[in-house]
């Protein structure tokens, strides 16, 4: 019964929490890039962007959702972090996304040190698992399940999952390969290489799910990293680097 009353009093938080973000800023579903599927809940978006004095961009966005039917927490709920990323070359003097190499990588894509409550959150689950390779333009589709215990991915023109509760988005690819690099249960670091056009503006996901452990604040910590290159005489390289946390619940999150 107790449990049944913390799992009641932790959807109520949810629905407050989203109702109080929603009256405050109406457009806040404009950064819900994915979509819901079955008891998945959209809770929150966090979006920072920097660019260099080349006019070179790295835009950030994060989406957190609430999985209230985790099998695999005290209180049966898991929060998913999605993080997209947007490298976009300037417009003007050659400028383009760096060629990327194992040394040398065209971006790095970084969630570490999660937190539910007061305590020391554990990733679960990933996404990618595996390299993603890409050679010709269009789009890819991700489904990634949070209640089985299995993250899964999916290409194609929808996503097609056999669990209840999961979430699904697309973005577009043009000739890169991702990869994780680094997959433990405070840390997931993926970095990503291309070919063919470099002029070509990139847009990269990632994703964790952290069980939800305790009542408070919840939270993650965020790094990313673009590269970029002149391709003319003289050759010079600029790079981006974004950090921050996101988070809901409890105290205002220090960004």
């Amino acid at each position: 019964m107790k449990k049944g009353l913390e799992i009641i009093n932790l959807l109520g938080f949810v629905v407050a929490m989203s109702l109080l973000l929603l009256s405050f800023s109406p457009t806040v579903n404009a950064s819900g890039f994915a979509e819901t599927h079955g008891n998945a809940q959209f809770i929150c978006y966090e979006i920072k962007q920097r660019s260099d004095h080349y006019r070179n961009t790295l835009k950030v966005v994060v989406n957190i959702y609430l999985d209230p039917d985790y099998p695999m927490s005290p209180y049966n709920a898991a929060v998913l972090y999605i993080m997209k990323v947007y490298q976009s070359p300037a417009d003007k003097d050659e400028w383009g996304v760096k060629d990327g190499n194992y040394e040398h990588h065209t971006v790095t894509l970084r969630m570490y040190n999660p937190r539910s409550g007061n305590s020391q959150g554990t990733i679960m689950e990933y996404l990618p698992e595996s390299i993603i390779k890409e050679e010709y333009g269009g789009t890819k589709t991700y489904g990634f399940a949070i209640s089985g215990g299995e993250s899964i991915q999916v290409a194609g023109a929808e996503a097609h999952l056999d669990v209840q509760t999961y979430v699904s988005w697309t973005v577009p690819v043009y000739h890169y390969t991702l990869k994780p690099l680094r997959m433990t249960n405070e840390e997931f670091k993926v970095v990503g290489d291309i070919t063919g056009d470099y002029e070509v503006a990139r847009t990269y996901t990632t994703a964790v799910s952290v069980p939800y452990s305790s009542f408070g604040l919840q939270n993650i910590q965020i790094y990313t990293e673009g590269r970029y290159h002149q391709w003319k005489w003289l050759d010079p390289d600029s790079t981006i680097r974004v950090s921050f946390t996101v988070g809901f619940g409890g105290d205002e999150v220090p960004v």
